[in-house]
């Protein structure tokens, strides 16, 4: 069994755990960057690291306290935490075991902490996003609506797509024919706006599974909303 294997081994283990731990985002280790970071990942267990991730940037920036001041560029690869740690061990051969942990740890993290940046939080717990606001009507309840959308997981899995069927879903909002989030945050949207909503599971499937969709799971929809009755 090589190092890698070892370590990958090892970062697994460890963050089975790490949900239990206090992580800071406050950047409190992480000497000041050029901007400030969408996340920076500490962990009590490695003094002095920090990671810090920038959600429109490839790469982040590792901290040591057994390094030097300057940070080491570390290349995330399409947010996939494997093929960022083998990129890693490929181009920085003179991380340690300990660095690759944390670094590993840290991804884990990231990959979560960044599918909650930009949202807005309604009282309810429904989180959107308007990346382009519509100039159209807002949308009514008891009214026909269409909408194009596309469904995932949190670990980025797709369950289903209207854009892949080249055709809008149509139906009468605020009645109860489609998830709580729906009813909600379709009504956020003016015609003519894209953005996503980030639904937790009471306002989806609840503590049911529905197809590919597991029990309690929180769903994100891109959507663009088309028309409005």
């Amino acid at each position: 069994m090589n190092k890698f294997t070892i370590w990958t081994i090892i970062s697994f283990l460890l963050g089975l755990s790490s949900a239990i731990l206090t992580v800071s985002a406050q950047c409190d280790n992480c000497p000041k960057t050029e901007t400030k970071a969408d996340y920076c990942y500490n962990d009590p267990r490695f003094s002095g690291s920090c990671l810090a991730f920038f959600a429109d940037k490839s790469v982040a920036y590792y901290f040591s306290s057994s390094k030097t001041k300057t940070p080491v560029e570390v290349k995330v690869v399409n947010g996939n935490n494997l093929d960022s740690m083998v990129n890693i061990t490929t181009t920085l051969p003179k991380l340690t075991g300990k660095d690759l942990v944390f670094l590993q740890l840290g991804f884990v993290k990231w990959n979560k902490e960044k599918m909650s940046l930009g949202f807005t939080f309604t009282p309810s717990g429904l989180g959107y996003k308007i990346v382009q606001m519509g100039t159209g009507k807002i949308p009514e309840a008891k009214k026909k609506v269409k909408v194009h959308y596309k469904g995932y997981l949190e670990d980025g899995t797709k369950f289903d797509s209207s854009f892949d069927r080249n055709q809008p879903f149509e139906f009468t909002l605020g009645v109860g024919q489609v998830i709580k989030g729906w009813d909600e945050g379709i009504q956020l949207f003016p015609v003519g706006s894209k953005g996503t909503l980030k639904i937790p599971a009471e306002l989806g499937y609840g503590n049911r599974a529905n197809g590919s969709i597991p029990a309690n799971a929180t769903l994100y929809f891109d959507i663009e909303v088309v028309s409005a009755d």
